[in-house]
């Protein structure tokens, strides 16, 4: 039964009910007026169907791209980190491979592949407005610089030039990912936009009760709070996945990405039987 339970719970529900809680307590009022007004007026009212119909697929409009846009910057945050596994694990073949690294240069490179990853993963994660934000940022440029260093070492000991050019290719993609992950969290879902769609909540919602009343009667309150449910809950986990990388339930497990590169780079620099 609990398996059951899990499987429809999400975490923006601890915050949702709230609000689920405030929308049946205001439509039971609109209901109450309404059976009080009937009784007093006994004056059947006009159909607002078409007015029901109208607002909600405008209303579902604006949504559905709020949504979308929330999701896109999530998924690309997903890929960007995939990416950033794979040049991790194509600098290490290619080091061994092509340049033929020893032992101990293998074990720097996975050092540093390792502290990358661990390094722009905690700057992402820091609050944009914390003190330090920009020594933070120059850390994961730092571990790159490092890197070229190496490759450097490598070009001084005559490696093939054209090697190292395959070499830089995945080398480069490290910043580009870094770049690519601090536009997502640098640049949030414009605010005007995001407070003129709660306001568009919060008129809908208000609204509802008033224009289903006259169709469905108590039943109102029932279908009042299944929409709320799915409007607000949708608002939540759009608020949270549109940041991707600050901590919380819905945001990406960049620990464990990060567990990968290292386990990855370490298994290449010492473990011939890997390969």
């Amino acid at each position: 039964m609990l398996r059951f339970l899990r499987a429809f719970h999400f975490p923006a529900i601890d915050r949702l009910w709230k609000f689920l809680l405030a929308t049946a307590i205001y439509t039971s009022a609109v209901c109450g007026y309404h059976e009080w007004h009937d009784i007093v007026t006994d004056r059947p009212q006009p159909s607002r169907i078409v007015e029901i119909v109208l607002s909600s697929l405008i209303f579902g409009w604006f949504m559905h791209f709020r949504a979308n846009t929330a999701y896109d910057r999530w998924w690309e945050a997903r890929k960007l980190w995939g990416q950033l596994v794979n040049v991790s694990r194509n600098i290490a073949l290619k080091s061994r491979h092509l340049i033929g690294a020893s032992e101990t240069d293998r074990e720097r490179l996975a050092g540093l592949l390792t502290t990358f990853a661990d390094c722009l993963r905690k700057r992402l994660a820091r609050p944009r407005s914390l003190p330090g934000d920009m020594e933070a940022a120059r850390e994961p440029m730092a571990i790159a610089g490092q890197l070229y260093g190496l490759m450097g070492e490598w070009a001084a000991n005559k490696a093939d030039p054209w090697k190292l050019l395959a070499l830089d290719t995945d080398a480069r993609q490290l910043m580009d990912v870094s770049g690519a992950c601090e536009r997502i969290r640098s640049t949030p879902l414009a605010s005007s936009y995001r407070g003129l769609l709660r306001t568009l909540i919060g008129v809908y919602l208000l609204g509802l009760p008033w224009m289903l009343y006259d169709e469905m009667g108590l039943w109102t309150i029932l279908m009042t709070v299944v929409v709320s449910y799915v409007i607000i809950g949708l608002e939540l986990i759009a608020d949270d996945i549109e940041n991707p990388f600050t901590p919380g339930p819905d945001a990406l497990r960049l620990d464990n990405v990060a567990d990968v590169i290292r386990e990855t780079a370490a298994a290449y620099a010492s473990r011939p039987e890997v390969l």
